[in-house]
């Protein structure tokens, strides 16, 4: 028996899939799983709600043979580490494995609507007493709130992520008001979280994307997108580099590391400490988040790595690491192939921001995760702002 499914219903399945993930994960982030238990259930059942849901829906999708077997062989080198670093990432990156059929253009209007709505949220009922607004630091030189969230940085990401899928979404539409009125926003997080370099990366950001508008040579955006590809790859690079030969004795990198608020030293010493492993490793990072709300004081030394690269690189280990700069360095690449220079912004400042922030691969947080996709060679299904000719299909399960 042959059951066909539009794409459309299969693509509002992926939806609703990535909704209960996306919402589970906006409360997460919050304070609220902490003082109301009931929450941690509710996140249970979205998530594992969206697992099926996607899991449905890459079941009755129908797949050309070769993106079966590289398919099968991302699925096969996912599974193979949950005995290492458990199974979170296996299960995020069903989203990725779904994404046959879904037009990211539609997805990222979607999911712009829901990243601002989550933000707006969880800001107005930190604000207001419903949600608890936790302070970190109060008695020192630099007091924070995190607006509800579990931690001031994570108000800052959540910000800088849902303003840059807003610009691509936005594209050349991107007015001066709106402008305007992100970086007063900006400029009044930064007065709470003080979070300084998300701050000045999201109003360089709404910048760029609104000076882009005035760039009309072809020649001129091609170039740039031709850059803009080799972001991620750079960004590793330089990440990798400095956490390596990072020396406490140096007065400049002593600089450095002072003007990255010691992210250098900290990447260095996890470096030294855990090695790097080909499959992953399960390590206890010690933060500052809840400090003072759910405990009292840190179990053990502070070893936190702020760094998405190196923290990638030493919890999902090096075959991971491989594959995910591939993947989006593709992903870079197809965008500049069809000078779709918004896109190849975007990633580039997700790029620049994951060498100081480890959000890199949160699905909750980088919408822009879903690129990876195009390592399984979905062509002409992974559907993107600039893919005008694509027709209506059904889909065919046997």
């Amino acid at each position: 028996m042959i059951l066909k499914i539009r794409r459309t219903n299969l693509e509002l399945l992926f939806y609703i899939a990535l909704f209960c993930e996306i919402l589970a994960m906006q409360i997460s982030l919050t304070t609220l799983p902490y003082k109301e238990p009931l929450f941690l259930g509710v996140m249970k059942c979205l998530r594992y709600m969206g697992y099926i849901l996607v899991s449905i829906k890459i079941l009755y999708t129908r797949i050309e043979y070769k993106e079966f077997f590289l398919l099968l062989f991302i699925i096969c080198m996912m599974g193979v580490r949950i005995p290492f670093i458990g199974r979170s990432t296996f299960l995020a990156f069903l989203f990725v494995y779904g994404m046959k059929g879904v037009n990211y253009k539609k997805l990222a209007e979607l999911m712009c609507v829901w990243l601002i709505t989550g933000i707006l949220v969880t800001i107005l009922g930190g604000s207001f007493g419903i949600i608890e607004n936790w302070g970190y630091g109060l008695e020192s030189s630099r007091p924070r709130f995190s607006l509800g969230y579990f931690y001031p940085s994570h108000a800052a990401s959540a910000i800088f992520y849902a303003v840059l899928l807003l610009c691509y979404v936005l594209r050349d539409k991107l007015k001066l008001w709106h402008v305007i009125v992100i970086v007063i926003f900006d400029c009044w997080q930064y007065k709470k979280t003080d979070s300084r370099t998300g701050t000045v990366l999201i109003i360089a950001a709404v910048l760029a994307f609104y000076c882009l508008k005035t760039l009309k040579s072809e020649s001129k955006k091609e170039k740039i997108c031709r850059v803009m590809t080799w972001s991620f790859l750079i960004s590793a690079l330089i990440s990798l580099g400095g956490a390596m030969f990072y020396d406490d004795s140096s007065p400049r990198w002593l600089q450095v590391n002072a003007f990255v608020n010691n992210r250098l030293q900290l990447a260095h010493r996890a470096v030294n400490q855990y090695g790097f492993s080909l499959l992953g490793q399960r390590i206890e990072w010690i933060g500052y988040g809840g400090l003072g709300h759910v405990y009292q004081q840190l179990r053990d030394t502070y070893n936190y790595v702020d760094c998405s690269y190196i923290k990638i690189l030493l919890d999902e280990g090096v075959l991971f690491w491989i594959f995910m700069l591939v993947g989006f360095t593709i992903a870079g690449r197809q965008a500049a192939e069809k000078k779709d220079i918004y896109l190849c912004t975007a990633l580039m400042f997700t790029a620049v921001y994951s060498i100081i922030e480890p959000r890199l691969c949160e699905i909750g947080f980088n919408p822009f995760i879903l690129m990876l996709a195009v390592l399984i060679d979905y062509k002409g299904s992974f559907i993107t702002a600039c893919d005008r000719n694509y027709t209506q299909r059904q889909w065919r399960i046997r």
